[in-house]
């Protein structure tokens, strides 16, 4: 009889097999690690995945069911169920039989593909209970890239590297899921990067290399904006090409729905992006693919929708796939609480443990935690608009309203920050006030005439 102890060694050498491609390999050793280990679910699955790349569908099948008739309710039963519906329109595709569905208006054919089902972190990628991701129905994706010559430390090969950076996600991907084109014009952008000096004010080790931040209003997703430092603290030393092209891979994979982090530092979602300038850089691994191709699956609750779309808020389809909407808000929580503990004096750690708290509608502790992350970086805008959420939630308008204006005021010509301001006194019967803030942001942006959001706050307050 084998040893348990080589048949663990079975499994880990099945792993890094899996890892290389070497999937005959690696169903060799998962198969003789089962032998002694036969409800070793990871280590079935694992085998199952295999099969699927030798495109041993009946046999992978055969492994799927034993891990849901063996382990019902893990999550690898969870995605084995998904991977036996795969198999099953793959099937039917292959004899000209399947149906496929319009979903939300989206024209994308689903089919089998390895990446759909195999290992990742598809829990992490979800911010809250929420699912975000592009519209699949309407890609490409339109990416704006500014030529910031003006901005001190930045270097001709920034632009070229940020085009081969989003290409390696774009062309890593199984099938029409992800396309993208260039445009010249920022506004028509759905993501749209940027090169700054610096992102936040830090000093010491730790620093913010890139940035991605979604603008949301309601259920639609307006545009991500991603912003690249072009030099690192503490002395001020340029990001080398293989740094700033690192870095752009991580923050394009937020951009691309991805809004967690993953645990494993073999990814590119890892949360720490670092490399010595002179390193090869990190690449997409098979798990960062895995999950950007499951993703884009899964029902979308933010996207860049029309404002009359029909959204399926919390589908079965992805509370089969992601577990309850409980269940990943505190996952979420967790993730965030060992993120502060592991940097505690970077500013997104205390602004993603705030909107944790705030998904789970703990706002005086999200409170405490957006202003932790101001008093790091006064000017890291985000936190600071939660913050005024945060407290119009607890029901403290005066300290909402000091927010609100506080936004309003440093980027008076932001459409979303004074139509939040205005509504927000509008709820609280302070009509005049709303009126003041609305007048101003027409006189400083044009736009805004023409904005349908201003118009019908315009229109309710003239009838006052």
């Amino acid at each position: 009889m084998i040893n348990p102890c080589f048949a663990y060694d079975y499994y880990e050498a099945g792993k890094i097999a899996y890892k290389e491609n070497d999937y005959y390999q690696a169903g060799i050793y998962f198969r003789k690690a089962l032998k002694n280990f036969p409800n070793h679910t990871r280590c079935r699955y694992y085998y199952a995945q295999s099969l699927i790349n030798l495109k041993d569908f009946q046999n992978a099948q055969k492994e799927y069911e034993k891990i849901i008739e063996t382990a019902p309710q893990s999550y690898e039963a969870k995605l084995a169920s998904l991977g036996i519906s795969e198999i099953q329109k793959y099937v039917l595709i292959k004899k000209g039989k399947y149906n496929y569905p319009d979903n939300n208006n989206d024209k994308s054919k689903t089919k089998l593909t390895v990446n759909s089902v195999g290992d990742n972190y598809i829990a992490n990628a979800v911010e809250g209970s929420d699912v975000t991701r592009w519209h699949s129905g309407k890609m490409p994706i339109k990416l704006y890239i500014a030529k910031s010559v003006e901005v001190e430390g930045y270097q001709d090969f920034y632009y070229a590297e940020v085009k081969r950076a989003v290409n390696e996600w774009v062309n890593s991907v199984d099938g029409d899921i992800l396309s993208c084109k260039l445009v010249e014009d920022p506004t028509e952008a759905n993501i749209q990067v940027y090169f700054v000096s610096e992102i936040f004010k830090q000093t010491g080790k730790t620093y913010v290399a890139g940035l991605a931040t979604p603008h949301v209003k309601g259920h639609i997703l307006q545009y991500y904006d991603i912003k690249l430092a072009t030099q690192r603290p503490p002395d001020n030393r340029t990001f080398t090409k293989n740094e700033i092209y690192q870095t752009i891979l991580h923050e394009f994979g937020h951009a691309l729905g991805i809004r967690g982090h993953s645990s494993d530092k073999n990814d590119i979602m890892y949360s720490a992006v670092e490399s010595n300038p002179q390193d090869t850089p990190k690449k997409l691994s098979q798990r960062d693919i895995n999950t950007l191709t499951l993703l884009y699956t899964l029902d979308p609750d933010i996207s860049n929708f029309d404002a009359d779309e029909t959204v399926k808020k919390n589908s079965a389809k992805n509370e089969k796939i992601l577990g309850s909407k409980d269940k990943r808000l505190n996952a979420k929580l967790e993730e965030a609480v060992e993120y502060t503990e592991k940097y505690p004096n970077n500013v997104l750690s205390w602004a993603q443990l705030g909107k944790a708290y705030f998904d789970l509608q703990k706002y005086e502790n999200a409170i405490v935690s957006y202003k932790k992350a101001l008093q790091i970086d006064p000017a890291y805008i985000n936190a600071l608009e939660n913050l005024a959420f945060s407290y119009k939630e607890m029901g403290q308008p005066d300290e909402a309203s000091e927010q609100f204006e506080k936004l309003v005021k440093i980027e008076p010509d932001n459409i979303n920050y004074s139509y939040n301001y205005a509504l927000f006194l509008i709820e609280n019967k302070k009509y005049n006030k709303a009126k003041e803030v609305l007048n101003a942001l027409k006189l400083i942006n044009p736009k805004a005439d023409a904005n349908s959001d201003i118009t019908k706050l315009t229109d309710y307050l003239s009838g006052i």
